[in-house]
């Protein structure tokens, strides 16, 4: 018996370790697509001027990064339950490949809405390339040794390995997009993301199963028919309590721009300021600082996310804990924000920018133990959903900060 079993073994370990390269090559992968989607936003800020400036429209300037932000808050929500429908590898293409044309559309675009354009599509795939990765990193088909989904503890480590790229991904952006721009031009921003876009999709199809995550233990239902249950066939727009809703709506609406604009003497936002070209300009003056030294006063926010982030991956990982660093986070950032409260004076000198070191620290522990939190008390078939809308309201709030 011992002889007939013993050639079992290395084939054991063989495939093990196969699949241990495997899951390695894929998140390597998944992890370029963080730091690739991350970028994005920091290298628009760095080149948006002069883009817009070359069609003559420095004035939309904003339209860059607005753009890109309404694609990813239209489509980020979708990619949980798509992927729970084709599978995962469906959905990772497709967001790789939406990123590769709207990139390329951007690139070789003669007249600025061509640019916009793209953005769109750009944030369309953007928004796989975000959610999808965590998704599949902590949905159980990928790591061949878990049951359902990675055990708590080890989740907190892969989200923070996740939370570091993208904050790599947002630190690198800038520095590159200025540097590109100078170097080479506008349109080698695009052209070098939709290389590597396209330089990932076929390892990505090779290495991933085409039946990865896909759902198929409902009643045995096709694709085409579980689509069919998450559509608005059986709820349209304009039942009667759908009409009231958007009719108070839009009479608040009203109401506010005629308050603000004809009655009201002190307007909680005077409408003449959107008017005004160079009322955004004017928050960019920071004591003559140039963009590079502006943008290196951040640094201390951003060292603080990733030694938050990776330190309460591994907080979670030793004691299986995260309601602690929750909570612990929150006193860390409130911390930052009153120091400026207290201690700015209007001047910004080099060493007040460590200020902002416990910001950063804070969001990138509360950032780990947020999402260990949720997916703790989820099912294995609901954490793709829950991801996705995960992302959205990060994008939401980075989008309404702007604002």
């Amino acid at each position: 018996m011992a002889d007939v079993e013993a050639p079992l073994l290395p084939n054991v370990e063989v495939r093990v370790a196969k699949q241990t390269r495997l899951f390695y090559g894929i998140v390597t992968i998944l992890l370029l697509g963080e730091i690739i989607s991350n970028a994005d936003a920091s290298m628009m800020l760095a080149s948006g001027a002069r883009i817009m400036s070359e069609f003559n429209n420095l004035q939309n300037v904003d339209w860059l990064s607005t753009s890109y932000s309404l694609g990813v808050c239209a489509a980020q929500p979708l990619y949980g339950k798509l992927s729970d429908i084709y599978g995962r590898r469906a959905m990772m293409l497709a967001a790789y490949i939406s990123y590769f044309f709207g990139c390329t559309i951007s690139g070789f675009s003669l007249v600025y809405w061509h640019v916009i354009g793209g953005r769109i599509i750009t944030g369309i795939g953007g928004a796989g390339l975000m959610t999808m990765a965590s998704i599949i990193i902590t949905v159980a088909e990928l790591l061949f040794s878990y049951s359902d989904i990675v055990p708590v503890r080890d989740l907190a480590v892969w989200r923070s390995y996740i939370n570091l790229c993208m904050t790599l991904g947002r630190s690198l952006g800038g520095p590159l997009g200025g540097w590109l721009t100078d170097a080479v031009g506008w349109r080698w921003l695009f052209h070098l993301q939709a290389a590597l876009t396209a330089t990932a999709v076929i390892p990505l199809a090779l290495m991933l199963g085409s039946e990865h995550g896909r759902d198929d233990t409902a009643d045995n239902k096709t694709s085409k028919a579980k689509l069919q249950g998450i559509d608005c066939n059986d709820s349209q727009l304009m039942t009667p309590i759908s009409g009231v809703l958007l009719a108070l709506a839009l009479s608040c609406l009203v109401g506010f721009v005629l308050v603000e604009r004809h009655v009201a003497r002190d307007p909680v936002f005077p409408l003449s300021l959107l008017q005004q070209p160079n009322v955004l300009a004017s928050y960019l003056v920071t004591h003559r600082a140039t963009a590079t030294e502006a943008g290196a006063r951040l640094v201390p926010a951003v060292v603080g996310n990733a030694i938050g982030g990776l330190l309460a991956g591994t907080i979670i990982k030793r004691t299986g804990r995260f309601k602690f660093i929750t909570s612990i986070a929150c006193v860390f950032a409130a911390s930052s924000y009153a120091m400026v409260w207290l201690f700015w004076d209007g001047t910004s000198r080099r060493w007040e920018s460590l200020y902002i070191f416990p910001s950063g620290f804070g969001t990138g522990m509360l950032q780990a133990g947020a999402f260990v939190s949720m997916a703790s008390c989820l099912e294995a078939n609901q954490v793709a959903v829950a991801t996705g809308g995960y992302f959205l309201f990060m994008n939401i709030g980075s989008t309404a900060s702007l604002l």
